[in-house]
Formats: C-alpha cells, structure tokens, sequence
C-alpha cells in the first residue's frame, strides 16, 4: 500500500495535467468545469503536500524551502485564473472539489509516515520534486494552459 502512495502522489499531478491539456485539440461545447477542477487539483495537491512539509519542525534545504513556497503562489495563481468569469456556484464546485480531492490525497500519502526520517524522505523524494515539476509545466506552458482554462470557460 505504502508503495501505491507513493506512486500515485508522484503521477496524480502529471495525469491531471495531461488529461486537461488533452482537451484543446478540440472546441469545448459549453463550460467544461471538469478540466477546470483538474487543473485546479494539479495546483492544490502541489501546496497541500508543501504545506504537510512545511508545517513540520525538521529543516529542508534552502531549494526545499523555496519550491514548497512556490507551491502556494503557483496554487493561487491558479486558482484566480480558474475561477475568473465563473459563477460563485461554479466556482465553489471546481475549488472545494479539487481542494477537498487534494486534501484527502495528501493526507493519506501522509498518514503511514511515522517517523520524521519517513516524513523528510517524502519530503524531499516525493513532495518537492513533484511541485517543482507541476510548477514548472506551467511555466513552460503557460499560454497552453491558459488556453484549456479559457475553452473550459466558455459557453
């Protein structure tokens, strides 16, 4: 089990990514707010790990601190950009869906980490790489991404 966690916190983001950006090649027939809540659950499983990380006592490296940083300012980021133009009705939907997704993803891939070597192993092997590789496809792609975000919006 503890392996499947592991496996899964590592490609969850990548899938989710890769399942909305399948979706420009073709026009999107009324608001799609599925895609939004996947791109919005890449953003906040990426903060809620570094969060997890964060709210530790143990030290991580300086490139640690920073990428877990990052995880809030790329989530918020997104999260503006996805709820922009929707309605308070379907913006709750996409946000607490994929908050409450990420969350509970999160604190599974947390909950078997007993010790605080299995906690900064996590950290560091699992967490930190997986935020940075989500942040960083975003900033290779933002216009791509920007661009599902905008056909998922429309009517």
């Amino acid at each position: 089990m503890k392996v499947r966690l592991v496996v899964l916190w590592r490609l969850t983001p990548f899938v989710a990514l890769a399942l909305a950006t399948s979706f420009v090649a073709g026009p999107v027939e009324g608001r799609d707010l599925n895609v939004l809540t996947r791109i919005a659950y890449a953003a906040f499983l990426a903060d809620q790990g570094a969060a997890v990380c964060a709210s530790t006592r143990l030290e991580f490296s300086t490139d640690d601190t920073q990428t877990f940083k990052s995880a809030r300012t790329y989530m918020q980021t997104v999260r503006e950009k996805v709820s922009e133009n929707l309605s308070v009705t379907e913006a709750s939907t996409v946000l607490t869906g994929a908050a409450d997704q990420a969350k509970r993803e999160a604190q599974e891939a947390f909950k078997p980490l007993t010790s605080d070597t299995a906690i900064r192993r996590w950290c560091t092997e699992n967490v930190a790489p997986m935020v940075r590789a989500v942040v960083g496809a975003y900033e290779r792609n933002t216009a791509q991404i920007n661009e599902i975000i905008s056909n998922a919006k429309r009517d």
